[in-house]
């Protein structure tokens, strides 16, 4: 989904179901200029993109990622809300054997080092909930989730799975919302590092009943 020079009317959508992606070695979004809603919903990701990159890149409106397959695909899932009431729901998918890149991203910030990276700036709800993040790999400052100058409403990672990554969980950085994390499973991970978590000094993250099995 891509346009250089904005070919989408501003407030146009997009919903992706039931579509097979495979052996695509770019991104399969590029920030289109003029969307404002991008929805996909299950669909199946199969051996997209490259490590040096994103996989998918949206910020100019809602997002949902509902009930997808993503198996043996690389790079980062870079979403954010720059538009105010734009919210982003990561829920019921499935995440095995990605890679994510050892490039720390421009200006060094680390995002192009995460699966999935919650960047600014909006005033809704972020949700990342019943997903299996399984066999992820990349480098050892890599993560799982990281969210990133988050905006000023929750972020709530909810009843997901980390099972057997060789990258870490979850980092959190900023100060302007509350990051929840409660009742996930965390379960023999972060092999090629010394810190499953990273909480940013001020940062407002409530772990609540969160499980921790074997190297959590």
């Amino acid at each position: 989904i891509h346009n250089s020079s904005g070919g989408m009317a501003f407030g146009d959508s997009v919903t992706i179901i039931g579509l097979t992606i495979q052996n695509f070695t770019q991104s399969i979004t590029s920030g289109p200029q003029g969307l404002t809603y991008l929805k996909m919903q299950d669909c199946n990701f199969n051996n997209n993109g490259n490590s040096n990159g994103s996989l998918i890149n949206y910020s100019l409106g809602t997002t949902e990622i509902i009930h997808c397959a993503f198996n043996n695909n690389a790079g980062t899932i870079t979403l954010s809300s720059n538009q105010n009431l734009s919210s982003i729901q990561i829920k019921q998918n499935s995440f095995i054997n990605h890679t994510t890149s050892g490039n720390s991203g421009p200006g060094g910030f680390g995002w192009n080092t995460a699966l999935i990276n919650i960047g600014c700036c909006g005033t809704t709800k972020t949700k990342i909930e019943n997903n299996l993040f399984y066999n992820c790999t990349g480098a050892s400052t890599g993560y799982t989730i990281y969210v990133n100058n988050p905006g000023t409403d929750s972020t709530i990672i909810l009843n997901n799975t980390f099972f057997n990554n060789d990258i870490n969980s979850i980092k959190v950085d900023g100060t302007n919302n509350t990051c929840l994390i409660q009742n996930n499973l965390f379960n023999s991970n972060n092999r090629n590092s010394t810190s499953e978590f990273s909480f940013a000094t001020g940062s407002k993250v409530m772990r609540v009943e969160a499980q921790d099995i074997d190297g959590g």
